[in-house]
C-alpha cells in the first residue's frame, strides 16, 4: 500500500494459467503438495502391485504354454483316450499345474482331465463340462487370461489330436494353471511393504503439514494480519483478501509496493532536502556535537561540503561567529532542558570570509528512555531578511522623524484650518450680510420705484398737456432705467453666488424673438430705426429650454443695438446652426448699423463692469453688467456668445442655444389684453384684499384694481389682513411680505389655519424681494403666486386672470 500523498508504485502483474490455484491461501497451497505427495505414493504402490501381478501372470503364462505345447505334441501321437489321459496325468503332476482338460466337439466334451487335488484313475468317458465356462472359453478362441476370482491362469489353445479318438482332425485343449506359491508369497510381502510405505508417507506428510503450519503459515498469517491493521502498508482492498488469498503473495506484493513507496518517499525527501533554502541536519548530543547527517545546503552557507563535518569530524561550532557562540549554546541547552523547540539567529563565517546571517530551528529527539540523544533541525539563510529588517528599522526611524514633521505640519495646518474656518465664517457672514443688504436694498429701492412707475403710468393714462406728458414720460423712462440697472445687479449677484437656475420647459424660439422685438419696437421707432425679425426655414416649432433667459439675452442685445444706432436698421435673426440626434443648436443674431466697436475693446466687452468707452465723458450710459450677464446666461444654457464689429459700420452680436426638440408645439406669446371687455371678472363685483404698509403702494394698488374693475380693500399690516379676512369675504388677497406687526409669511400661515370647509382663498405675494429663493419661500408659507415690485400692469392682469374667480363665502369662526 502506498502511503497517503504518494503516487502508486508500478508493480508488474504476472498472469498465470494457474491463477485459480494461486488465489488459495498459503495453508491451502501447502496442503495441496502434501495431498499430491500422498496420492502419488498410493498411486506408485498401486502401480508397483500391478506390475508384480503382471510379471507373475506372464511367468505363469509362459510356463503354461510350455506345458500345453508338450501335451499337444504328445496328444498328436496317442491313439486312445486312455493313453491321452495317462499322458496328461504324467505331464500335469507338477505343482505348477492345477487342472488340465482336453475337450473337443460342439458342444464340447471332455476327453481327458487331470486335477492336482485328485488321484489318477481310469480315463473318464466323454462328458460335458460341469459349467459353461469351458464353452465360453472355447467360443472365444485361443487366448490366455487371468481368473480374477481364483488368481489362476487359463490357457485356451487349439491342438491336433489323433483321429481315432472319434473326432475330427483337431481338438481344443484347455488347461488351467495356478501361480507358483513362492511367487504369491513374494507378491504379498511386496504389497505389505508398499502399504507400510504409504502409511509412513502419510504420517510424514501430516508431520510436515504440522511443522509448516507452525513455522511458516502461522508467522505469515500473523504478519499479513499486522499489515492489515496498517492501511499505509496494505490497502483496504488487500486487507480484505488476507483470509482469501495467498499470504505470501500479499506479502510479496506489499513488499514491492512498500519498496516502491520507500523509493519514491526517499526521492521526494531528497528533493525536498535539496530544495530547502538552507541546510537540514541531525547531530548527536555529545561533547563534539558530531554531525550524523547534513544536507548539501551547508555548502552555500559555509563554503564547505557536508563531508567536512560528517565524515572528517570537524565541529560546526567553529563556523559560528565567536560573538554569537555562547548565546546559541545557551538557547540550545535551554530548549533541551525544556523539551521544547528552539530558534536562534546568529552569524556564520563563510570560507570566503563573508558573514552570513542564519536562523537555526531545531528540536531535541528523545530515545526510548526519554533522554535527549539527537538534535534535528534546519539552518536557513536570512541574510537578506536581516538586511531588510535593518533597512526597515532605518526606514521606521526615518518614518518616525517624518511623522514628527507631519504632526508638526498637521498642527500648523490645524491652526491654518481654524484660521481659514474663521475666515470662511467671516466670508459667509459677509455673504449673508451682502445677500441681506441686497435684499434690503432691493426691497427699499423697489418699494418707492413701484410707486414712481405705477403713478407715472397712471398719470400717463390721464388727460395731460403735451409738456406735462413729456415730463411724465421722462419720469417713467428714468424709473424703467433704474429698474433695469437694479435687475442687472441682482442677476449678476445671483450668477456670482451660483444660485441662478435654468429652466427646461417647451417654448417657441420664433415667438420668443418676435416678443422681444415687439417690446423694443416702440423705442426704436422713436429714433427712426426699424427692427426687422427674420426666422430660418428649418426652425423647429418648439424646443426645451429657458424662454425667460433667452428673452432676457435678446432684450439686452436688441436694447444695446437700439441705444447705439441712430440711423439705418436693426436685423434680428434666428436659424438652426446644427442638428443632431440629441437636439438642435439655434443661433440668434442682432445686427445693427450703429457706431461699431473697436477691435481692442471687443475682448473686454463680456467682462463685468466693463464698457467699450470707460471715460467720464462717454456718451452712452450703463453699468457694464448687461453683456457679462448675457455671457453667463448663454454658458449656463450650453451655448456661446460673440461679436463681429467694424467701427463706424455697425456690429453683429450672436449667441447659440442648445435644446432638445419638444414633444408638443408651444403657441407664441401674445400681449396681454388690457381692454375691459376681455377681462373675465368684469362686472362680477370682485373684491381684493391688499395688505401693504407703504402708503404710495397702497394708493397705487387701489388705483390699478379700480381701473381693472375690481374693488380693492387696503389694510396696513398682516394682523389687519387676518382680521379683515375673518370679518368679510374676499376673492383674492395681495400680500406684501415685509410689514410691521405681522409679516406676510406669518399672516398667510394664520389665514390658512383659519380656513374651514375646504375653501381656499388665493393669496398672491406682492413683494420687493427679488433675490433667489424669494418665490420659493412665499410658496412654502402657503401663498399661491408671486409678483415682484414694481408691479407692471401686464403682470397684474395676467395674475388676475389666473386667480380671480367667484369664491363661495366661508363661515367665520
Amino acid at each position: 500500500m502506498v502511503p497517503p500523498g504518494c503516487p502508486p508504485p508500478r508493480v508488474r502483474t504476472v498472469r498465470s494459467p494457474f491463477r485459480p490455484l494461486l488465489s488459495f491461501s498459503l495453508r491451502r497451497k501447502l496442503l495441496l503438495p502434501v495431498l499430491v505427495l500422498g496420492l502419488g505414493g498410493i498411486g506408485a504402490a498401486f502401480l508397483t502391485l500391478r506390475a508384480l501381478d503382471h510379471a507373475v501372470q506372464e511367468e505363469g503364462r509362459r510356463r503354461t504354454e510350455t506345458v500345453a505345447r508338450a501335451i499337444g505334441e504328445a496328444a498328436a501321437r496317442v491313439l486312445t483316450r486312455t493313453e491321452l489321459q495317462e499322458y496328461v496325468s504324467a505331464m500335469a503332476r507338477g505343482d505348477e499345474v492345477d487342472r488340465v482338460l482336453v475337450a473337443a466337439g460342439d458342444p464340447p466334451l471332455v476327453l481327458a482331465e487331470h486335477r492336482s487335488d485328485s488321484p489318477a484313475g481310469d480315463p473318464p468317458a466323454p462328458h460335458p463340462p460341469a459349467d459353461d465356462s469351458l464353452a465360453k472359453a472355447l467360443a472365444r478362441g485361443p487366448h490366455v487370461a487371468l481368473d480374477a476370482a481364483t488368481g489362476k491362469v487359463v490357457l485356451v489353445a487349439r491342438i491336433r489330436v489323433h483321429p481315432v479318438l472319434g473326432f475330427g482332425p483337431s481338438a481344443t485343449l484347455v488347461m488351467r494353471a495356478d501361480l507358483d506359491p513362492a511367487s504369491s508369497t513374494a507378491l504379498g510381502a511386496v504389497r505389505s511393504a508398499l502399504l507400510l510405505q504409504v502409511v509412513l508417507l502419510l504420517a510424514c506428510g501430516g508431520l510436515a503439514w504440522l511443522l509448516i503450519t507452525r513455522f511458516v503459515v502461522g508467522p505469515a498469517t500473523r504478519l499479513v494480519a499486522s499489515l492489515g491493521r496498517h492501511p499505509a502498508c496494505l490497502g483496504p482492498a488487500d486487507a480484505g483478501k488476507v483470509r482469501a488469498e495467498d499470504e505470501m503473495q500479499l506479502l510479496a506484493r506489499t513488499l514491492e509496493q512498500t519498496l516502491a513507496s520507500l523509493e519514491q518517499s526517499e526521492g521526494r525527501l531528497q528533493s525536498l532536502v535539496r530544495n530547502v533554502p538552507g541546510a537540514v541536519y541531525r547531530c548527536q548530543l555529545d561533547e563534539q556535537r558530531s554531525m550524523l547527517y547534513l544536507s548539501d545546503g551547508i555548502r552555500d552557507l559555509t563554503g564547505l561540503p557536508p563531508e567536512h563535518f560528517v565524515r572528517d569530524g570537524h565541529s560546526f561550532g567553529e563556523c559560528i561567529d565567536p560573538a554569537d557562540r555562547a548565546g546559541v549554546e545557551s538557547q540550545v541547552l535551554g530548549a533541551i532542558a525544556r523539551r521544547s523547540p528552539y530558534s536562534a539567529v546568529y552569524r556564520l563565517r563563510h570560507a570566503s570570509g563573508e558573514v552570513r546571517w542564519v536562523q537555526e530551528q531545531g528540536v531535541a529527539v528523545l530515545d526510548d528512555n526519554g533522554l535527549a540523544r539527537w538534535l534535528d533541525g534546519v539552518i536557513l539563510d536570512v541574510t537578506e531578511k536581516q538586511r531588510a529588517e535593518q533597512a526597515v528599522q532605518r526606514h521606521v526611524a526615518e518614518l518616525e522623524q517624518t511623522r514628527e514633521r507631519i504632526v508638526a505640519q498637521a498642527e500648523a495646518l490645524i491652526r491654518q484650518t481654524d484660521e481659514l474656518r474663521a475666515s470662511r465664517d467671516q466670508a459667509l457672514a459677509a455673504t449673508r450680510a451682502k445677500s441681506e443688504f441686497l435684499a434690503m436694498m432691493s426691497h427699499e429701492i423697489r418699494t418707492p420705484m413701484s410707486g414712481v412707475l405705477g403713478m407715472s403710468r397712471l398719470l400717463l393714462d390721464t388727460p395731460l398737456e403735451p409738456e406735462q406728458r413729456e415730463y411724465a414720460e421722462t419720469v417713467h423712462k428714468c424709473g424703467e432705467t433704474l429698474l433695469t440697472i437694479l435687475d442687472d445687479v441682482l442677476d449678476f449677484s445671483k450668477i456670482e453666488a451660483g444660485r441662478l437656475e435654468i429652466a427646461n420647459e417647451p417654448f417657441d424660439p420664433a415667438a420668443t424673438l418676435h416678443g422681444a422685438v415687439t417690446v423694443l419696437a416702440s423705442s426704436a421707432a422713436a429714433k427712426g430705426v426699424p427692427i426687422l425679425a427674420r426666422v430660418g426655414p428649418e426652425l423647429p416649432a418648439a424646443i426645451l429650454g429657458d424662454e425667460v433667459r433667452v428673452r432676457q439675452v435678446l432684450l439686452n442685445l436688441i436694447g444695446n443695438a437700439v441705444k447705439f444706432t441712430d440711423q439705418g436698421q436693426i436685423d434680428v435673426r434666428v436659424a438652426v446652426e446644427a442638428k443632431g440626434t440629441d437636439g438642435v443648436l439655434l443661433r440668434y443674431e442682432v445686427e445693427d448699423t450703429g457706431i461699431g466697436i473697436p477691435e481692442a475693446a471687443q475682448a473686454r466687452l463680456f467682462q463685468a463692469f466693463s464698457q467699450a468707452d470707460g471715460t467720464t465723458t462717454r456718451r452712452y450710459g450703463g453699468t457694464g453688467l448687461g453683456l457679462a450677464i448675457a455671457r453667463r446666461l448663454v454658458e449656463l444654457m450650453g451655448g456661446t456668445i460673440g461679436v463681429r464689429s467694424v467701427p463706424g459700420r455697425g456690429s453683429t452680436f450672436w449667441f447659440t442655444v442648445r435644446g432638445a426638440l419638444a414633444p408638443t408645439v408651444v403657441a407664441g406669446t401674445a400681449p396681454l389684453p388690457e381692454e375691459r371687455d376681455e377681462w373675465p371678472w368684469a362686472g362680477r363685483g370682485m373684491r381684493v384684499l391688499v395688505a401693504e404698509d407703504n402708503p404710495v403702494n397702497q394708493r397705487l394698488a387701489a388705483a390699478l384694481l379700480k381701473r381693472m374693475g375690481v374693488e380693492g380693500v387696503v389694510v396696513p399690516d398682516g394682523r389687519a389682513a387676518v382680521h379683515a379676512f375673518g370679518r368679510e369675504p374676499f376673492d383674492l388677497i395681495l400680500m406684501d411680505c415685509q410689514m410691521p406687526e405681522l409679516d406676510g409669511y406669518q399672516a398667510t400661515r394664520e389665514i390658512r389655519r383659519r380656513e374651514t370647509g375646504g375653501t381656499r382663498i388665493p393669496i398672491v405675494a406682492m413683494t420687493a424681494h427679488a433675490l433667489q429663493g424669494a418665490r420659493e419661500r412665499c410658496l412654502a408659507s402657503g401663498m399661491d403666486d408671486y409678483l415682484a415690485k414694481p408691479v407692471r400692469v401686464e403682470a397684474m392682469v395676467a395674475m388676475l386672470k389666473r386667480w380671480l374667480r367667484p369664491v363661495v363665502p366661508t363661515p367665520r369662526g
